[in-house]
């Protein structure tokens, strides 16, 4: 649905004469302005009418020359909406300005909606191979679409239009600045960032793939405004001390029940292991462990990156502890035959990830440390002591499937600061 209408005004250059602009709207767009080649004495003008007074000077021909023009847009605009054409009141005023070429081939563009759900759907439709296990991608897709539909919330609060009609030229600097205020402001009523970086990747992954396919506006120049906000907000690793490591180690097993015996263990396996995520440890299968070499190789669950750890000797003797209870070629015995598909193995993974982490927290307390604690902490301790073993983070990084300047980013702690600092004092003191 769209409109066309004739609005004449004074001429600033001759008072006496008439500027007759045809005005394009159509719903969810702002009102485009076009001056036409059309004149006259701006008393013969007749507004309501949007056309000149019958029987004034060159009523006649003005009157016919403005019909047929607005006819030829109506046309041209029918035609679009007859094809299901996704168009712009811009790209209608200026149809006739360029070859007709050129404008039917940019008026196929696909819509930032568009664009966003066909990028949804091809995440949601890819499958990988994970360590022998398929792996699908859905709640990538899923995270997507929840943040497609905040920008499409966004859209419509701050500018008080559809998101369907949003082209990739409508994602200026301004709609970006506007943006990360309004995903703060949201933010800032639960106390967080509101996900910010999350949801500007994922915008910034669609722009990349309409820049890439040469669609007209998307510029990820616009992204630059936002660059400070890309940065990462300071983490505290999770990480425990290797005080509170040896003594997990060696605590009285009698204290614990089978079930929170085997949730100790799970964490123990992740530490030898090179500090692998209880994720990947649960799509950890036996083909991946070389024996002879004493070495595992495996794909990160979450990532493609690849991790190299040594199968130390009481890591296997964890496996081996576990091996007749396992289903398959799993390594560990926490997936079992009901787990057949990757949400059922989700489900499972949070519920057991829910129970190790009650577990820790009350072997924390039995030993008398004051420390938090997850199961994930395992991959931060590793790393930790290996970077304070002054072993080469080259391989750190490769025993964990991460980049050295992720290593140190995000897991390594400094466990030594207090000491640190006490000697710069002491060798800098007055």
């Amino acid at each position: 649905m769209f409109t066309i209408t004739l609005k004449g005004a004074p001429d600033k250059n001759r008072p006496d004469f008439a500027k007759i602009t045809m005005i394009i709207y159509r719903p969810g767009f702002n009102r485009v302005p076009k001056v036409l080649p059309v004149t006259g004495p701006y008393k013969n003008w007749d507004q309501s009418q949007q056309r000149f007074k019958p029987r004034t000077e060159n009523a006649t021909a003005n009157n016919a020359l403005l019909s047929s023009t607005v006819n030829k847009y109506s046309q041209v605009a029918n035609t679009w909406d007859e094809q299901k054409v996704v168009w712009t009141p811009k790209e209608l005023s200026h149809y006739y300005d360029k070859p007709r070429e050129l404008m039917l081939r940019e008026t196929v563009v696909p819509t930032v909606e568009q664009v966003y759900r066909k990028w949804i759907q091809e995440i949601r439709e890819t499958k990988k191979m994970k360590n022998g296990h398929e792996v699908p991608c859905e709640s990538y897709a899923h995270t997507n679409e929840r943040i497609l539909e905040f920008l499409s919330r966004f859209v419509k609060e701050k500018y008080g239009r559809s998101f369907s009609n949003l082209q990739f030229t409508d994602i200026t600097e301004q709609f970006m600045k506007d943006y990360v205020f309004f995903i703060e402001s949201e933010g800032a009523k639960t106390k967080s960032r509101g996900g910010l970086r999350g949801k500007l990747h994922s915008l910034y992954q669609v722009v990349k793939k309409a820049s890439k396919k040469n669609v007209p506006g998307a510029d990820l120049d616009v992204f630059i405004c936002t660059n400070e906000k890309f940065r990462e907000v300071e983490t505290t690793p999770s990480t425990i001390s290797m005080g509170l490591l040896r003594a997990m180690e060696s605590m009285d097993r009698s204290l614990l029940s089978k079930a929170e015996s085997y949730h100790l263990d799970l964490f123990l396996f992740c530490f030898y292991c090179g500090g692998m995520a209880p994720i990947d440890a649960a799509y950890l299968t036996w083909p991946c462990i070389d024996l002879k070499k004493r070495k595992i190789t495996y794909e990160r669950i979450k990532t493609p990156k690849k991790a190299r750890p040594p199968f130390v000797p009481r890591a296997e003797a964890i496996a081996q502890k576990y091996r007749s209870e396992c289903y398959s070629d799993f390594v560990l015995p926490i997936f079992s035959a009901k787990h057949d598909t990757h949400p059922k193995k989700k489900t499972r993974m949070s519920h057991v990830c829910g129970l190790v982490n009650a577990t820790l927290r009350r072997i924390v307390g039995l030993l008398g440390y004051d420390e938090e604690i997850t199961w994930y902490s395992a991959r931060g301790t590793y790393i930790t002591m290996m970077v304070d073993k002054k072993y080469p983070p080259g391989v750190v990084a490769e025993h964990s499937g991460n980049s050295v300047i992720t290593i140190y980013k995000f897991y390594w702690k400094n466990q030594n600061e207090g000491d640190i600092i006490a000697e710069l004092c002491e060798e800098f003191g007055n």
